[in-house]
C-alpha cells in the first residue's frame, strides 16, 4: 500500500468516524466537533479526487463558516443557561428507513458505474479552469450573484437594527 492510499483511507476513516460520532453523541457541542471532523475529511477526499476547488470551498464555507457559527451559538447558549444542550432522537424509524433507501440507491449507483472510464485522474487542478470560466463566460452571473449577496447583507443588517430598536422600546418614526 502506498502512502497516498494510506492517506486516502485515513481521511475516509476520519470522515466516517466523525459522521458516526455526530450521530451517536447527545451533546450538541461534541456533535459540532464531529461535524467539523467529517467536513474536514470530506475536503481532503475532494482534494484526493482531483477537485481541489471544491475541497478549498468546503473548508472555507462549511468548516470556516457554518461549523464555527454553530460552535459559537452552542457555546454562547450553553453559557447563558448554565446547562448542557442535549439533542434527543425523534422519528428513529423514519430515519432508519431513509438511511436504508439512501444506502440502497448508493449501492445501485456504485454497482452500475463504469469503472473503466472513472479510473482516469485529472492531471491539473480545477481552480484555474473554474476561475477562467467565472471571469470570462459567466462574468455577468458572477457579478449579479455578488450584488445579490450584498443586497441580502444590507437587508439583514437593516432588519437586525429594526428589531434591536423595537426591543429597546424606541419607535422607528
Amino acid at each position: 500500500m502506498s502512502v497516498t492510499q494510506a492517506l486516502f483511507y485515513a481521511f475516509a476513516a476520519l470522515t466516517l468516524g466523525g459522521g458516526l460520532f455526530l450521530l451517536i453523541t447527545k451533546n450538541v457541542l461534541y456533535a459540532a466537533y464531529g461535524l467539523m471532523a467529517t467536513l474536514l475529511g470530506m475536503a481532503a477526499l475532494y482534494v484526493f479526487l482531483g477537485a481541489d476547488f471544491v475541497g478549498a470551498t468546503q473548508i472555507l464555507v462549511y468548516v470556516g463558516g457554518v461549523v464555527v457559527l454553530v460552535l459559537f451559538g452552542v457555546m454562547l447558549t450553553n453559557r447563558l443557561s448554565g446547562q448542557k444542550i442535549l439533542s434527543l432522537s425523534h422519528n428513529r424509524l423514519a430515519g432508519y428507513g431513509l438511511a436504508t433507501l439512501f444506502l440502497a440507491g448508493l449501492g445501485y449507483a456504485i454497482h452500475s458505474m463504469n469503472w473503466a472510464e472513472a479510473s482516469t485522474t485529472p492531471t491539473e487542478g480545477t481552480v484555474k479552469p473554474i476561475g477562467k470560466a467565472l471571469m470570462t463566460d459567466y462574468l455577468l452571473a458572477f457579478e449579479l450573484v455578488g450584488i445579490l449577496l450584498l443586497i441580502v447583507l444590507v437587508g439583514a443588517a437593516y432588519v437586525a437594527r429594526l428589531s434591536g430598536i423595537k426591543e429597546k422600546g424606541h419607535t422607528t418614526e
